[in-house]
């Protein structure tokens, strides 16, 4: 690496620090949806409750990265602006982990106190920027299965549930999660769209607990089971848990189709090797700073395999490799099975 590409590397890494902090605000706030179609942007006249000084040296400063320009003392956003703005959650699940590191110190004498996930923004980026995995288990559900209820196991904000409700009516939801925030906000969402529901606070992995809950209320319903992102949330690593988890579901609802959505844990090699166009290194650090156990693709498959469950259909995203190496490895993989 010559001087010139050592200190992009390093102006790259100090930006995407501000602008994470900047982006995620203004879009949590729906800053960002108020401005963004404008032809131009008067901060002088902008109705937010925002201060217009602060806002002026962010814009001043988006006109300094290429985001904005600055014309007749108003603000024009570029494409690139546009472009990068309208993504603002894609910003929340990675920003919603900051406590982390803004208590780094205390996590590295062992302190975990301090280091709280942002519940609300988690939930709130993880909704969005999933939409591209519920197409695929939308379009599943719709010609591969009869279902006519719903068990959605970590149910976030129920967006899984309200586009699949959108597209192929279902009977009854029932949710499950070990968020409060998660349970309220799910609950509010499903009755503004008048679909029946019932969730529970609980651990998912609690399968005995909710699955009794599940069946009293879903009596009668051909079920299709749901985990976004939760495997790697309750494995603590052990590949025994998982398996014990998935065949105490089979047992439940042994006519039950499962959809498994995880994240997959890429060797360093391959992540190394294609740094500048995946944001995996950072899911898998700020996974593992939490304690959750992301899986390699190999060792899902394999708990598969072990389990009572056969996988009926696969759909691997956003595939990685090294040089001409044939073997692709999936960021993310989409699991049908029955």
């Amino acid at each position: 690496m010559d001087i010139s590409d050592f200190q992009k590397n390093i102006v790259q890494n100090l930006r995407g620090f501000y602008l994470t902090q900047i982006i995620s605000y203004l879009g949590k706030s729906n800053y960002i949806d108020s401005i963004i179609n404008k032809k131009k942007i008067d901060i002088n006249k902008d109705k937010s409750v925002f201060s217009k000084k602060v806002l002026k040296i962010i814009f001043d400063y988006f006109c300094n990265v290429g985001f904005s320009i600055k014309k007749n003392n108003n603000y024009i956003l570029t494409e690139l602006g546009k472009d990068v703005l309208k993504r603002y959650s894609s910003y929340f699940v990675p920003h919603s982990y900051k406590n982390y590191f803004y208590n780094l110190g205390n996590l590295l004498k062992n302190d975990k106190s301090k280091a709280i996930v942002d519940r609300e923004e988690n939930i709130l980026g993880s909704g969005k920027t999933h939409l591209r995995y519920f197409i695929q288990a939308i379009s599943f559900i719709k010609t591969k299965t009869k279902a006519t209820s719903l068990i959605d196991i970590g149910i976030g904000n129920a967006d899984f549930a309200i586009n699949l409700n959108r597209q192929y009516k279902l009977q009854k939801i029932f949710g499950v999660d070990y968020s409060k925030i998660s349970v309220l906000r799910s609950i509010k969402s499903l009755n503004k769209y008048n679909i029946n529901n019932r969730v529970v606070q609980c651990d998912g992995a609690n399968v005995k607990y909710w699955s009794k809950k599940a069946k009293k209320f879903l009596k009668n319903e051909n079920i299709v089971i749901s985990l976004w992102f939760l495997i790697h949330e309750i494995s603590n690593n052990s590949e025994s848990k998982i398996i014990k988890f998935l065949n105490e579901i089979k047992k439940q609802f042994p006519g039950a189709t499962i959809i498994i959505c995880e994240l997959v844990n890429i060797p360093y090699e391959i992540l190394s090797y294609n740094k500048e166009s995946t944001f995996i290194p950072e899911y898998l650090l700020f996974h593992q700073l939490s304690s959750q156990g992301v899986l390699s693709i190999e060792k899902l498959n394999l708990i598969i395999k072990k389990s009572n469950y056969k996988v009926i259909q696969k759909i691997n995203f956003d595939e990685l490799k090294k040089n001409n190496v044939q073997k692709k490895y999936p960021s993310c993989v989409l699991l049908f099975l029955k």
